[in-house]
């Protein structure tokens, strides 16, 4: 799904896109990547300053650079855009375990997934490379930090697959970003379907790729596929499955 933009709702990144915060930010860019000849991994720490996405809140299938996907995923809205009542995101089922209290901007992206867990998921080749982005944060959108792991990525900017985690200040915040997005995916054209995830609520946005949105207390999993990497089958059947796994390391390694 490509990055959307007018904003409120956050944006996608190819074509539409959320609009541009004037503030400047430090990212602290991990790739790791397979040595040449002997598969040793690498990993070069890369510092650079950006220009952050002051509503890229949305995830975006096909991403193309660091200012794409955010945890909901969601495309911005232009704020002078008339206001519509957002959709209700599934709710949480009876089965979901209870809510584990963590940190989930502290995870390693190198321990929340890697090409393997794509190709069993979605039968889908991606590199075995990634890179970690930490975000600015945004109050005005609830909005107290963000990461963004970058898996198959050439360029530390875009990757065939992004997971996104983002804390807001409390769970209402979460929810309604989550609504949110559903309802402008919806308005341009994306196909919407429910899913659960270990019990909880999640919402699957197939436009240009997918993306899997998941609530969880006052934060939320985003995982976002480019476009061509799985038919939408494939991907409404696979996401679910994908998030099930990243979820349980979240929960594990924080």
């Amino acid at each position: 799904m490509r990055a959307r933009g007018r904003a409120t709702v956050p944006g996608r990144t190819n074509g539409l896109r959320g609009s541009i915060a004037a503030t400047t930010a430090v990212v602290a860019l991990l790739l790791s990547a397979c040595g040449s000849g002997t598969g040793e991994r690498r990993t070069v720490t890369v510092n650079e300053t950006v220009t952050a996405a002051s509503t890229a809140d949305t995830a975006a299938a096909g991403a193309t650079d660091g200012t794409a996907p955010d945890s909901t995923g969601a495309p911005a809205t232009d704020s002078s855009a008339p206001a519509t009542t957002p959709a209700t995101p599934s709710t949480t089922s009876s089965s979901a375990a209870p809510t584990v209290q963590v940190d989930p901007l502290t995870n390693d992206c190198a321990a929340l997934m890697n090409a393997a867990d794509v190709k069993r998921t979605l039968n889908a080749d991606i590199a075995d490379t990634r890179a970690r982005i930490q975000d600015v944060a945004n109050p005005d959108r609830g909005v107290t930090g963000r990461i963004k792991c970058l898996y198959g990525t050439a360029d530390n900017k875009s990757g065939d697959v992004t997971i996104l985690l983002t804390q807001y200040t409390d769970a209402a915040a979460a929810t309604a970003q989550v609504a949110a997005t559903v309802t402008a995916e919806r308005d341009l054209g994306a196909k919407v379907a429910e899913a659960q995830v270990q019990g909880f609520g999640a919402e699957i946005l197939l436009r240009d790729g997918g993306l899997i949105v998941l609530p969880y207390d006052s934060w939320t999993l985003s995982i976002v596929v480019a476009g061509g990497k799985a038919d939408d089958a494939t991907l409404e059947a696979g996401l679910p499955q994908l998030a099930d796994t990243v979820l349980t390391r979240v929960l594990k390694n924080t």
